[in-house]
């Protein structure tokens, strides 16, 4: 349905804020990364050596983007994770290009409910318009 890249994220006036360019991994860290769930996803070596070594791990959205504006450290999100309206941190892109894939699933053997298959139908129309924009 949708791919959402992953970004570094970490406070306004951080060092890697300024960098002027898209972010490497041998520009973080490791002691400064704080680690997510959906960091330990991603299959890449290089991140899971910066989770091992993680001396924070977030289990929600909320609690890694409080750390990051107070200055605890940077991360990984994925960019649809990030509110729009969040001024508080710095946005960093990456050279290497992760991405994590977001998808519906139905069972098969199911017919949907009217009101499940219209929120389906919505959100399927909402992320081709979401790709024509991107």
């Amino acid at each position: 349905m949708l791919e959402d890249p992953f970004v570094l994220t970490c406070p306004l006036g951080h060092r890697l804020s300024r960098l002027g360019r898209t972010a490497e991994w041998s520009d973080i860290d490791p002691q400064e990364f704080i680690a997510n769930t959906l960091c330990e996803s991603i299959a890449d070596p290089a991140i899971q050596l910066a989770v091992k070594k993680s001396p924070l791990l977030a289990y929600n959205v909320t609690t890694l983007m409080a750390l990051v504006v107070a200055g605890h450290g940077v991360t990984l999100m994925p960019s649809l994770s990030i509110a729009v309206d969040t001024d508080d941190v710095a946005i960093v892109p990456l050279k290497v290009n992760l991405r994590r894939q977001l998808f519906t699933l139905c069972r098969r053997d199911e017919t949907l409910s009217p009101a499940a298959a219209k929120f389906r139908s919505i959100l399927h129309e909402e992320a081709r318009k979401f790709r024509s924009e991107h």
